[in-house]
């Protein structure tokens, strides 16, 4: 049993957020990777939205990223909205500012009141059609947060939407625009549905997806405590049960080329994840590679470490993903969090906490720094 593993990693989906959040979070996820790609619906409540949309916008926030973790290679995505430029998304590509362009469903999770609604974007002839047609002709992939969030004016339970999603809509996005060349990008599935079709569909080139650690590690049974709900362990998409989740991991047992790290860290501020609406999203900078290697033991396949959490996206990403970089050290012990993450406006609450003592996480991969 191996005690110890050196690997690179570069994660890619993170959420790197703005001002003093990212000051406190990025660091502290720059430890654990040689860069990564963040997602584009980000905002500051002081600050105000401030969603990735046109090439200076990614220059300015790869600038942040830089300033605040250098000697890491980061890079952003630009926001699909109906008014989203190609010519802006091309400019951002060019440059290496950004690894895709991101479609979240309306609505369906945070920050993401600007999306474009399934219908639109099956419109081959709208401005989003148009859109994912030039980038099927460039190159430049589509990343897709695959749920149906609304169907005939009533919001879908959680639990359904990812697989809703496979069954009517990434069809017709085959039809259209894959036919046609386009590049996906299959963002942190956790559905039967999602690996099946991965299964099916995956090319390392052209057709990949991201596994979360925190859909990994567990099924939906870590968001309740007795009678209680766990904010902490609220995240879209949500956990499901352990027939689904023993899907994602199948595909690390599998060890396909097509399946990528990306973590989907995502901080908030515990007073918001504990609110009457509690924000989603899972605080994982801390723990992001530790959690994926304890998986892939947890599975016995640490021989697939290497490839799943760095040189599967260096294939399909290319340049943007450094070439040959130090490695990141770990060795079997357990550890737990112990206190919750301060910021300049409050405080975040990290995955594996627990107020009490005896129900905080324990994992069993520790980073040497």
């Amino acid at each position: 049993m191996a005690q110890e593993i050196s690997v690179p990693h570069f994660d890619t989906h993170i959420h790197a957020r703005v001002g003093e959040v990212m000051e406190t979070i990025l660091p502290e996820a720059a430890k654990r990777m040689c860069g990564g790609c963040a997602e584009p619906n980000t905002r500051n409540p002081t600050l105000g939205t401030r969603h990735i949309l046109t090439c200076d916008d990614a220059e300015n926030y790869v600038g942040d990223m830089d300033n605040v973790a250098p000697g890491r290679m980061w890079c952003t995505s630009i926001y699909l909205t109906p008014r989203t430029s190609f010519h802006e998304v091309s400019g951002a590509f060019e440059q290496g500012l950004i690894s895709h362009v991101k479609g979240y469903p309306p609505h369906g999770t945070t920050f993401a009141d600007e999306s474009v609604p399934p219908e639109m974007l099956l419109d081959i002839n709208s401005g989003p059609g148009k859109l994912l047609c030039g980038l099927a002709e460039r190159g430049i992939p589509y990343k897709s947060h695959g749920e149906v969030v609304a169907m005939n004016g009533k919001f879908v339970h959680p639990q359904r939407r990812e697989g809703l999603w496979y069954r009517d809509v990434q069809p017709r996005i085959d039809d259209l625009y894959r036919s046609r060349g386009l590049r996906q990008i299959h963002a942190h599935i956790t559905s039967s549905e999602a690996a099946s079709y991965m299964e099916c569909n995956g090319n390392p080139d052209s057709c990949v997806c991201e596994i979360t650690g925190h859909h990994l590690i567990d099924d939906w049974s870590l968001q309740y405590d007795g009678g209680f709900l766990l904010p902490d362990n609220h995240w879209l998409p949500v956990s499901k049960d352990e027939v689904n989740t023993e899907s994602l991991r199948a595909l690390l047992r599998a060890r396909y080329s097509f399946v990528h790290a990306g973590s989907d860290m995502a901080g908030h501020d515990t007073k918001r994840k504990y609110a009457a609406k509690a924000f989603g999203g899972g605080y994982t900078y801390h723990c992001s590679l530790e959690l994926y290697v304890q998986v892939l033991d947890e599975l016995d396949v640490l021989d697939f470490a290497q490839d799943f959490l760095y040189g599967n996206a260096k294939r399909f990403h290319g340049t943007l993903v450094p070439h040959n970089p130090e490695p990141f050290r770990l060795v079997r012990e357990d550890w737990t969090v112990n206190e919750r993450t301060k910021y300049g406006g409050g405080e975040m609450t990290p995955f594996g906490y627990d107020d009490d003592l005896k129900k905080r996480r324990v994992f069993t991969w520790k980073l040497v720094v």
